[in-house]
């Protein structure tokens, strides 16, 4: 268990380096959706030279069939739909805020947990809720929020709203078909069973990308990318794969109960990268800072 712990950390710090590569990579594109062909492709190949350097390729051949379509739908919901969403929120408001935009995920895996597997609702849940919703809400209002009229997130835009909002759901729904994956499987445990369970994921969510391609104007967007911006969504791709080797690993090895909630304490990682290294790109006011604190008290809670 304690390895798990410590491996969620790590996948912790490798969540932060996501967003923060990306912030660099999405002022420099006008749709940043495209990001995706780049940084989920490019950890497919990563994990299949870990696991040939280890011995274990054999075991991506080593899943039932429904771990294989479970697998896959996590890799759906979290790169093709989640991911996506995320750079353009990233895009419209910097990785402050979408970290905390995104930050619904731990309420939509605990809504999952309560109505579709019958957990217990309780009292750590309910103030968890309440926190992660303070924080939510500390960024959306202003001083003239509700003076002459003004409305709750005002101050954000509508498209910031619904993609990062969008991206927090998506990832919510994603530890749940990793954890079903594995249960339907139950192959030998080993260090390749996990590469390999995040190896199938994101070579579907690669191959369901791939037929955007047949979009001429996407093909442009992707071929005449910024060089600069094409590195930045391959080192995110890069900082993902490293994160999800470290957290698909840890899920085998724990419940999602302990892993899920040291991973989202990613958001104290990422204040403090984009200190370091976006300083000027993002908002560092005492709502977000607060809002963050807030999210992953309650995140915690909540799981």
């Amino acid at each position: 268990m304690g390895i798990a712990a410590l491996l969620s950390v790590f996948t912790a710090v490798f969540l932060a380096l996501i967003n923060i590569t990306a912030r660099r990579a999405v002022t420099k594109v006008t749709d940043a959706g495209i990001g995706v062909l780049i940084s989920v492709p490019a950890a497919v190949p990563f994990y299949l030279v870990i696991l040939a350097a280890i011995g274990q390729a054999n075991a991506i051949v080593g899943f039932s069939w429904q771990g294989y379509l479970w697998l896959a739908g996590a890799g759906l919901f979290h790169f093709v739909i989640g991911r996506r969403l995320n750079y353009r929120c990233i895009q419209a408001v910097g990785a402050n805020l979408a970290t905390i935009l995104v930050g619904i995920s731990p309420l939509v895996t605990a809504a999952i947990g309560i109505w579709v597997l019958g957990e217990t609702f309780t009292w750590k849940l309910f103030i968890g809720v309440l926190l992660v919703t303070f924080g939510l809400m500390s960024i959306g209002v202003t001083p003239q929020t509700f003076r002459h009229g003004g409305r709750l997130f005002s101050n954000i835009s509508r498209k910031a709203l619904f993609t990062g909002l969008g991206a927090g759901a998506a990832w919510g729904i994603s530890p749940i078909f990793i954890k079903e994956g594995f249960a339907a499987s139950n192959p030998t445990p080993g260090l390749g069973f996990p590469i390999a369970a995040a190896f199938i994921s994101h070579l579907a969510a690669a191959i369901v990308m791939g037929f955007s391609l047949r979009q001429s104007k996407r093909r442009g967007d992707l071929f005449h990318m910024n060089g600069m911006a094409a590195i930045a969504f391959v080192l995110s791709g890069l900082s993902g794969g490293m994160a999800h080797l470290l957290r698909y690993t840890a899920l085998s090895m724990a419940p999602a109960s302990v892993v899920v909630p040291i991973m989202y304490t990613a958001p104290i990682f990422t204040i403090f990268f984009s200190y370091l290294l976006n300083r000027k790109l993002e908002v560092f006011s005492v709502p977000v800072i607060i809002g963050m604190v807030a999210m992953v008290v309650g995140s915690i809670l909540v799981l």
